[in-house]
């Protein structure tokens, strides 16, 4: 198969790290395009999976002193306004959360810088404060997930922005809304109305702009501090807008533990519709948090290491 074209933006200017064994040049940029097909759909459910179950996640810290990987350094838990263990009376309508990341930092090593705001809007009040409480998750209720100049400043100096805006993709489609998870007795249900994702190099070249949204909802049970957070169904689509190509996935089966904000175990599966055809497979069953095997067609291109959770 031949690279995908957004490719040949990538070899100075994507700040992922690519190790393959055996690998030339050729590969390398698969390798590459395989991360960018992976990075905004589980990038765009993980943000939304965190923050759905983070009040839940603040009585596990408290508990038994864990402290997430996605959160650890300055991205903790004070940013939320109203705090965690308060309630929801002081904000509009009684039913919103907004975080605040302020240039915080996370990663494995700090080495990923967050901006801009996160509102988290509720179905009611109560629905609100039984997620500050800390004492577990609703079980009924939902709440819809945007944000507002929100960036990942990654090292080297490149960044990728998420709006929830309306905006077009490259069909000509108005995709925004942002992700709301309805909550339920044991599951919850993710829908993603539209997100628009960019990635700027260190340089100011536009490197991807992409547009998610989900096509059948995405179920999840258990936490991921709880160590038992499973995805039982579900497809995400990414519009390429640049390549102007589409890839679509099923999220069942893809599992996370208590130590890392990455699935870490199960794979997915993009089969690739417009200017590119084939299939891109991510493994994340490598044994180590963040790092994930990457085949294209079946060909085996490489070890990539994933970005900091948003």
């Amino acid at each position: 198969m031949k690279s995908l074209k957004i490719a040949r933006f990538l070899v100075l200017t994507i700040a992922t790290t690519v190790s393959a064994t055996g690998c030339g040049k050729k590969n390398d940029l698969e390798a590459d395009d395989a991360y960018l097909v992976a990075d905004s759909a589980v990038s765009s459910v993980n943000g939304a999976l965190n923050d759905s179950e983070q009040a839940n996640s603040y009585a596990l810290r408290r508990g038994f002193e864990i402290i997430p990987t996605a959160y650890a350094a300055s991205c903790g838990l004070s940013r939320f306004s109203p705090a965690v263990g308060g309630n929801c009376n002081s904000t509009s309508g009684g039913k919103t959360v907004v975080a605040n990341f302020a240039s915080c930092t996370a990663g494995r090593s700090d080495e990923f810088t967050f901006d801009g705001q996160v509102t988290l809007a509720f179905d009611s009040n109560a629905t609100c404060n039984q997620w500050l409480s800390g004492t577990g998750l609703p079980t009924s209720g939902s709440v819809t997930r945007t944000t507002t100049n929100f960036t990942r400043s990654n090292p080297g100096g490149s960044s990728v922005s998420v709006s929830s805006a309306t905006h077009t993709n490259y069909a000509g489609t108005s995709i925004g809304g942002g992700v709301t998870t309805a909550f339920g007795a044991g599951t919850r249900t993710l829908t993603i109305s539209g997100l628009h994702r960019v990635r700027t190099s260190a340089g100011g070249r536009t490197v991807f702009d992409h547009s998610v949204t989900t096509t059948a909802p995405i179920v999840v049970s258990g936490t991921r501090l709880g160590g038992n957070r499973v995805i039982s169904s579900g497809t995400v689509k990414v519009d390429h807008n640049i390549a102007k190509f589409s890839s679509t996935a099923s999220l069942a089966g893809l599992t996370w533990d208590a130590s890392c904000c990455h699935p870490v175990s199960g794979s997915v599966t993009f089969a690739l519709a417009g200017k590119e055809t084939g299939s891109i497979t991510i493994d994340y069953a490598s044994g180590t948090c963040g790092e994930a095997k990457i085949t294209k067609d079946g060909d085996f291109l490489g070890t990539l290491e994933l970005p900091g959770c948003e």
